[in-house]
């Protein structure tokens, strides 16, 4: 884990996941890094080789209007 350098303007007291991201790891051949950014600045990098991918269906509550949306 790494921490943001430079002056972090989101509060420190709890930390919240903010974004996170997937890459080719440039130091190992054939890795892949997953890191997470979280809002008191530490970055949590985890690297990794294999993936599983398991899509799971969304389904509306009754109270209410559900939209499939893809981001």
């Amino acid at each position: 884990m790494s921490r943001y350098k430079g002056a972090w303007p989101l509060s420190k007291q709890r930390a919240h996941w903010l974004y996170d991201e997937v890459d080719v790891d440039s130091e190992s051949q054939g890795a892949l890094l997953h890191r997470v950014l979280f809002s008191d600045g530490i970055i949590l990098e985890i690297p990794f080789k294999s993936v599983w991918i398991h899509t799971v269906p969304m389904r509306a509550s009754d109270d209410a209007v559900w939209s499939k949306q893809i981001a």
